[in-house]
């Protein structure tokens, strides 16, 4: 588990998938608006550079992981349609449902 402090906010880093990008943080919903505020000044990590983008914010995590699996979906679907990047259909397969399976696994 990762833990991230912004000044006096704490959040966990529940989930992150490598193929999609996509990352899952839970935190206090009063500090919501400062860990996305804060998440949006970071632009480089490691020497790669970055950009967060917030897709979903939610108080459940069912709801959220629900908000997960439709953005993969689409984003992995979208990817295919466009050949970004040529990967082989077998992959793509397997990588989305890897993904959402991992996903449902954090579902309560």
């Amino acid at each position: 588990m990762i833990m991230i402090i912004f000044s006096t906010c704490l959040c966990l880093v529940k989930y992150y998938n490598k193929s999609t990008h996509i990352c899952l943080i839970r935190c206090l919903r009063e500090h919501q608006q400062r860990i996305i505020a804060a998440l949006t000044t970071i632009t480089q990590l490691e020497g790669h550079a970055i950009a967060f983008r917030t897709i979903h914010t939610a108080g459940s995590a069912r709801a959220i992981v629900k908000k997960a699996i439709e953005y993969s979906d689409d984003t992995l679907l979208g990817l295919f349609h466009l050949n970004l990047p040529p990967v082989p259909l077998a992959k793509m397969t397997a990588i989305f449902k890897t993904q959402q399976a991992q996903l449902s696994a954090l579902d309560p």
